[in-house]
C-alpha cells in the first residue's frame, strides 16, 4: 500500500510540474500571426462549411496552407464543444506536448527501467525554452503535434529493432500516418535514420523480407496517397501545388541561395537561444549512455545519436530554415539530458556517505536543485505571458483590443477596423463578433465616408486618416484609436503635423478626448 501511495505521488508531482508550461494561461496570449491564425481560420470555417477534406481561408480554398488537415480537424472539433477562441486552437498542441511527455516517462520506465531517468527527461523538455515557446508548444502551430508523433514513431521503431516484435512495426506506421497526417512530407525526416540503424542492427534486410513490413508500409502510403488523390479529385491542380508549396518548394528552392544556407543556423538557435544553459549535458548525456554496461541504456543513446544528428543535416542544407522546425530535436536531446543527471542521481544514491543517514535524501536535494533554476525561468514565461518580445505590444495592439471586445469590453458594434497588411489573427476575432451579433468588418481607409467610424492602430494609416479627413477622435487602448468621420478633403492636407497631433490628439480640433 505504502509503495502504491509513493509511486501515485511521484506521478502527481510530475503531472503538476507539466501543467503550468503546457496548460496554464494558455489563452492569455490573442492569436499569433501567420501559422497559428491561419489555422485558426481554416478550423474557424471547416466549423462553418463541414468540408473535413477542403481547407479554406475566406472560404476559398487554401493554397497557403496545404498541409493534412488531422491538426485543424482537432482544433475545429475543440471550436464545437468550447466555442471559438484561443483555447480550442492552443488545446490540441498542448494535449500534444502531454502525450509528449507521456511518451518520454513510459519509454525511459518500460524500457530503460527507470522512473527517475523518465522524470527528468520530462521535466528537461518542459523547462527548454525553444520548446515551451511561440511556434511550438504556446500556440497552436503544426510542430508540437508532428514533434509527438514523430518522437512516439522514433522510439517505436527503435523497440522494434532491438524486440523484433511485430507489433511495434504496426504502431510505429500508426505513428508515422498520424504525423504524416500532421504535417504531409516533414512526418518522414527521421527516415535516413531509420535505415542507417536498421543496417548497423543487422534489421535492414530482415525487414526487407518482413510481410508485415510491407502490410505496415502499403496502410501508411494507402492512406497517404488517398488524402491526395482525394484533395485533388475536390481541386484540381491540387498536387502541382503542393509540389511548389511543400515538397520539392519547400526543401529545395525555399527562400535561401545556395550561398545563403547556413549550417550552424539551428546550432546557434539551440545555443544560444533555447538550451544555452544545458547545452554542455547534451554530449554528456551520449558518453554516459554509449559507455554505459546497460546494454539498452548503450544502443538508446547511439540511435537517438544518429536520428539527431541526420535530421540535423537534413536541415541544415534546407533552402527554407525557420528556428521552430528544429522542434522534433527537443524531446530526444531532453534524453541525453536525463542521462547524465541520471548518472549522477544514482551516484548520490550509491555514494558510500549515505551510510550514515537513515533516509538518504541527498539525491533528491540535488534533483531539486538542478530543476529549480530552469523551472522557474519557464514559469515566468507561462505565467501569465502578456508579450513575448518587446515589440509585440504595438504588433499586436489590435489583436489585445479585439480579444478584449470579445470578452465584451468595448462594443464593437457598426464600426470598421483599419489594418495594413496580413491580418489573418484579427479576421480570427471578427468572425467570433459577428456570429455574436456584432457588426464589425474591415475598411479600406482609402474610401471612408462621412459617418464612418473607424478602429486603427498602425501610424502609416492614422497619418493617412489625418491628411485626408476631418474627424473626431478618442484613444481607446494603447495605440488603438477611435475615429469618427466627418469629412473627406478635396486636397490633401499637408499643412498637419500629423506625428504631434496622433501624439497629443488635441491640434487642429479634430481630436475630442
Amino acid at each position: 500500500m505504502k509503495t502504491n501511495f509513493t509511486k501515485l505521488f511521484r506521478y502527481l508531482i510530475l503531472a503538476l510540474l507539466v501543467y503550468m508550461p503546457v496548460f496554464g494561461f494558455m489563452d492569455d496570449m490573442p492569436i499569433r500571426v501567420y501559422d497559428e491564425s491561419r489555422l485558426a481560420i481554416n478550423a474557424y470555417e471547416m466549423t462553418k462549411t463541414g468540408q473535413l477534406l477542403r481547407v479554406t481561408c475566406g472560404y476559398h480554398t487554401d493554397y497557403e496552407n496545404m498541409k493534412p488537415p488531422l491538426m485543424i480537424w482537432l482544433q475545429a472539433g475543440c471550436m464545437k464543444m468550447f466555442g471559438a477562441g484561443e483555447i480550442a486552437v492552443r488545446l490540441p498542441t498542448a494535449f500534444a506536448a502531454f502525450f509528449t511527455c507521456i511518451i518520454l516517462l513510459v519509454f525511459c520506465e518500460k524500457y530503460l527501467g527507470s522512473f527517475w531517468l523518465g522524470f527528468i527527461a520530462v521535466v528537461a523538455l518542459i523547462t527548454t525554452n525553444g520548446y515551451i515557446h511561440y511556434h511550438v508548444a504556446r500556440s497552436g502551430d503544426y510542430d508540437t503535434m508532428l514533434t509527438c508523433f514523430t518522437t512516439l514513431s522514433a522510439l517505436l521503431f527503435f523497440v522494434y529493432c532491438e524486440t523484433e516484435k511485430t507489433k511495434w512495426l504496426y504502431l510505429f506506421f500508426a505513428a508515422l500516418t498520424f504525423a504524416f497526417f500532421t504535417k504531409g512530407i516533414a512526418s518522414l525526416l527521421f527516415s535516413p535514420a531509420y535505415i542507417i540503424y536498421a543496417l548497423m542492427r543487422k534489421r535492414f534486410l530482415p525487414l526487407l523480407t518482413n510481410k508485415h513490413f510491407y502490410l505496415g508500409m502499403f496502410g501508411f502510403l494507402g492512406l497517404a496517397c488517398g488524402y491526395y488523390a482525394a484533395r485533388e479529385y475536390l481541386d484540381p491542380g491540387y498536387f502541382w501545388k503542393l509540389n511548389d508549396n511543400e515538397l520539392v518548394g519547400r526543401y529545395f528552392v525555399g527562400d535561401k541561395t545556395k550561398s545563403e544556407i547556413n549550417f550552424r543556423f539551428y546550432y546557434d538557435e539551440l545555443i544560444e537561444s533555447y538550451i544555452y544553459d544545458r547545452y554542455f549535458l547534451i554530449p554528456c548525456g551520449f558518453v554516459i549512455g554509449f559507455f554505459s554496461k546497460n546494454k539498452r541504456l548503450k544502443q538508446t543513446s547511439l540511435y537517438l545519436f544518429i536520428v539527431c544528428v541526420t535530421f540535423y543535416i537534413i536541415l541544415s542544407i534546407a533552402r527554407t530554415q525557420l528556428y521552430w522546425y528544429d522542434a522534433p530535436l527537443y524531446p530526444l536531446l531532453s534524453i541525453f539530458v536525463a542521462l547524465f543527471v541520471h548518472w549522477v542521481f544514482d551516484a548520490l544514491k550509491n555514494a558510500s556517505f549515505t551510510n550514515y543517514f537513515t533516509h538518504n535524501a541527498v539525491p533528491y536535494v540535488f534533483l531539486f536543485l538542478v530543476i529549480l533554476f530552469p523551472y522557474q525561468k519557464i514559469w515566468h514565461k507561462t505565467y501569465k505571458p502578456g508579450e513575448i518580445h518587446p515589440w509585440d505590444k504595438d504588433y499586436y495592439a489590435l489583436s489585445y483590443f479585439l480579444k478584449e471586445a470579445v470578452n465584451g469590453n468595448y462594443n464593437l458594434n457598426n464600426a470598421h477596423l483599419l489594418h495594413e497588411g496580413y491580418r489573418a489573427h484579427c479576421d480570427f476575432y471578427t468572425n467570433i463578433l459577428n456570429d455574436r451579433g456584432v457588426n464589425v468588418d474591415f475598411k479600406d481607409w482609402h474610401s471612408l465616408v462621412p459617418g464612418d467610424t473607424v478602429i486603427a492602430f498602425q501610424q502609416s494609416v492614422k497619418d493617412y486618416l489625418c491628411r485626408h479627413y476631418r474627424y473626431t477622435s478618442k484613444k481607446l487602448k494603447g495605440i488603438v484609436a477611435q475615429y469618427s468621420i466627418t469629412e473627406k478633403y478635396t486636397t490633401v492636407n499637408d499643412s498637419t503635423d500629423c506625428n504631434a497631433q496622433n501624439e497629443t490628439g488635441k491640434k487642429s480640433g479634430q481630436f475630442s478626448n
